[in-house]
């Protein structure tokens, strides 16, 4: 499919809804700019478009252009509409959030002081739909916004408000995962509070309290009760700096188990995952989980889960650097609305390239079922068979 197909897909609707000439004119030829130029510099898009008169005539068209409220609300439903029709109960979807870096921007609508201490600047939030067994993915909502904002209440709120508008999309399909690199435990429990929906969750506070057959227990307390039955080896790739100059293959021994649960005042049947990765390096370490799906009595059904969610962050790492070779950090607009309007542009492209050229590769993931291949230092002994050149084994 070619951008301008995309276009085409993107602005028909089955309702027969029309945006009109202009609209529709701007949309294509924006879309193919940004597509061309792998930026989101108005300049950049307007020279990718060369259309044969003042780069600043074509610039300031259309950033005038950008600055519309009914073409974003479009969009994004639009957007919604086309990556949410095959979602279904076993997909994840991955709650993301970052900081939209401007450090040297001041005039920018909306936007307060800003500094390594401060809360204001824009923050983004973004839902990912993930099929971990085939490894492809699609962002399904893109959401901007700072605490400037008419009518901003919370980032937990605004977080939330992103959630409901994909669930609602879906009809409440697919497997909730937050991101725990950028979503806290305080917005995870805000999110499972506010509504209903299925979720697979790492529990950061151990002296959190749950249900076991009527009896009250802490997450500590009964973690240390369930039998981690279930196990296998698998091999974890540790980026240069975390435990050594270099890069570690670290194996893993990754044994599980699974106990029927419900929280406090919830009548919901949930299951609280024990999940232990043994190491001689690091010793053992413990992860509870807890999650919504329930029936974990077999090896497949538990630890596939644990593979899945395993992949997830490799999932998460792969789309920003989609996301990075637009260079959106380097955006020049003044309000708030252009500013929103050009980062669902932005998620309509990186659609289009997924389904146009099929979803990227992830060509190392950080959890492995056999060991990585390279140059690496690694916490135990290579099999003959996989005798890699110039291998090295660090002191265990």
């Amino acid at each position: 499919m070619s951008i301008a197909g995309f276009c085409d897909e993107l602005i028909s609707d089955s309702s027969d809804y029309r945006l009109g000439r202009v609209r529709e004119k701007f949309l294509r030829s924006i879309l193919v700019g940004i597509e061309h130029a792998d930026s989101l510099n108005l300049t950049s898009i307007a020279g990718a478009l060369d259309e044969g008169i003042r780069l600043h005539a074509t610039q300031k068209r259309l950033s005038r252009n950008l600055d519309d409220q009914i073409l974003f609300d479009f969009l994004q439903n639009r957007l919604l509409s086309l990556t949410t029709g095959d979602v279904s109960e076993d997909s994840w979807l991955v709650v993301h959030t970052y900081s939209l870096e401007k450090r040297y921007a001041r005039k920018i609508e909306y936007l307060g002081p800003t500094g390594r201490d401060s809360d204001n600047g824009f923050k983004v939030c973004e839902v990912l739909a993930i099929e971990p067994k085939k490894g492809v993915y699609k962002p399904l909502m893109t959401h901007v916004w700072s605490n400037k904002i008419p009518d901003f209440e919370s980032d937990s709120i605004e977080v939330a408000q992103t959630l409901d508008r994909v669930l609602d999309a879906t009809a409440n399909k697919g497997i909730v995962f937050f991101d725990d690199q950028s979503v806290g435990s305080e917005l995870g429990d805000f999110l499972i509070n506010r509504r209903a929906f299925d979720y697979f969750s790492m529990m950061r506070s151990d002296a959190a309290k749950v249900v076991h057959k009527d009896e009250e227990w802490t997450v500590r307390d009964l973690f240390d009760q369930i039998e981690t039955k279930y196990g296998r080896t698998m091999f974890k790739l540790v980026p240069e700096g975390m435990l050594a100059k270099g890069k570690i293959d670290l194996d893993l021994f990754l044994h599980a188990g699974a106990l029927g649960v419900k929280r406090l005042n919830d009548p919901r049947r949930l299951s609280l995952i024990a999940l232990r990765a043994k190491t001689k390096r690091l010793g053992e370490i413990s992860i509870p989980i807890l999650t919504t799906k329930i029936g974990l009595k077999s090896r497949k059904s538990l630890m596939g889960l644990i593979e899945s969610f395993l992949s997830i962050q490799d999932v998460v790492s792969l789309h920003q650097e989609v996301r990075a070779r637009f260079r959106p950090e380097e955006f020049r607009v003044l309000t708030y609305r252009r500013l929103r309007l050009l980062f669902s542009l932005l998620q309509a492209v990186i659609v289009y390239r997924i389904e146009s050229k099929g979803s990227p590769i992830i060509e190392s993931p950080n959890f492995a079922n056999q060991p990585h291949s390279g140059e690496l230092d690694r916490t135990y002994l290579l099999p003959r068979k996989l005798d890699f050149k110039q291998e090295r084994r660090v002191d265990q």
